[in-house]
C-alpha cells in the first residue's frame, strides 16, 4: 500500500507525518515560522528515501506554502508531488455550505477522518482558532462555528485593552482570578471550555441522534479537561483525514 506524506500547515504550527490506508505514523510538530530552518519529517527509519511520491497538505496559511513545498522537495525528493486538500484533492464529503472552496482544509480533513471512524460527528479542533464542525451520518459537512483559541484570545485582550497584559496561558487558571493576568487566563481557558460546551451541544442537537463528539488540535490537552462535554481526544485527526483523502486520490 502506498506511503503518503501528510502535512497540516496551520497559522502557528505545522504537523507532518506519514499515512498509509488512513493510518498515520512518525508525526512531528514544529512552529510554522521554523519552516526551512528545521526538519519537517522524522521517519524513524520507516520510510526509505524516494519511497514517498505524494504529499497531501491541509493548508490555512497560503503565504508559507512555497516554503513548505521546498521543505518537502528537500527531504522527500523532487519527485514527491504536493497536493492540497479542497484544491487538488477532493475532501471526500458533500459540502452543504455556501462557499465550499472557502472552508478550511483542516476542518474538512478532521471531519472526513471522524466520519470514517464514527459516522455522524461533532469535531472540535483546538488550534489558533477553535472550530466546531458538523458531519452527518451520510457524509455531509454542514459547517459549524469558529472562535478564538486561548493564544488568540490572550493576544486580543492585550492588544485591545489599556491595562490587561496577558501571555498565552500555559495552564488552566480557575475563576476567580486574583490578578488581572489570572482573570484573563481564566477567561481564555475556562471561558473557552464553556463556549465549546455550548457550541458542541447546539451542533449535536442540530445533527440529531447521538453524534460522536471528537476533539483534536494543539490546545485540546489544555481545554478538553475543563469541558463538561465528554470528547474522544484524537490528536492526529487532521493528518488521518489527509491520509484517507490521498489514498482515495491515488487509486
Amino acid at each position: 500500500m502506498l506511503m503518503i506524506a501528510v502535512v497540516s500547515l496551520g497559522n502557528t504550527s505545522v504537523a507532518a507525518g506519514f499515512g498509509r490506508g488512513g493510518r498515520t505514523c512518525c508525526v512531528h510538530r514544529l512552529p510554522a515560522a521554523a519552516l526551512g530552518s528545521r526538519r519537517l519529517f522524522f521517519s524513524g527509519g520507516r520510510v526509505a528515501p524516494g519511497e514517498v511520491r505524494l504529499a497531501a497538505v491541509a493548508s490555512v496559511f497560503p503565504d508559507r506554502e512555497r516554503a513548505l513545498e521546498l521543505a518537502i522537495a528537500r527531504e522527500l525528493g523532487p519527485a514527491c508531488a504536493v497536493r492540497y486538500l479542497n484544491r487538488d484533492l477532493e475532501p471526500g464529503l458533500e459540502l452543504r455550505v455556501e462557499r465550499p472552496s472557502a472552508v478550511g482544509a483542516d476542518r474538512l480533513a478532521g471531519a472526513l477522518a471522524a466520519h470514517r471512524r464514527f459516522g455522524a460527528a461533532v469535531v472540535v479542533d483546538f488550534g489558533t482558532a477553535v472550530t466546531v464542525n458538523a458531519v452527518t451520518a451520510d457524509g455531509a459537512f454542514l459547517g459549524g462555528a469558529i472562535l478564538p483559541g486561548p493564544a488568540l484570545a490572550a493576544a486580543a485582550l492585550s492588544a485591545g485593552t489599556g491595562l490587561v497584559r496577558v501571555r498565552t496561558p500555559a495552564e488552566a487558571v480557575p475563576p476567580p482570578g486574583r490578578s488581572t493576568s489570572d482573570a484573563a487566563a481564566a477567561g481564555a481557558t475556562y471561558g473557552l471550555a464553556g463556549a465549546v460546551d455550548r457550541l458542541a451541544e447546539e451542533t449535536a442537537a442540530a445533527l440529531g441522534g447521538r453524534p460522536t463528539l471528537v476533539a483534536t488540535g494543539g490546545a485540546a490537552k489544555l481545554i478538553v479537561p475543563l469541558c463538561r462535554t465528554k470528547f474522544r481526544l484524537l490528536p492526529n485527526l487532521v493528518l488521518e483525514g489527509l491520509a484517507v483523502a490521498a489514498t482515495a486520490f491515488s487509486h
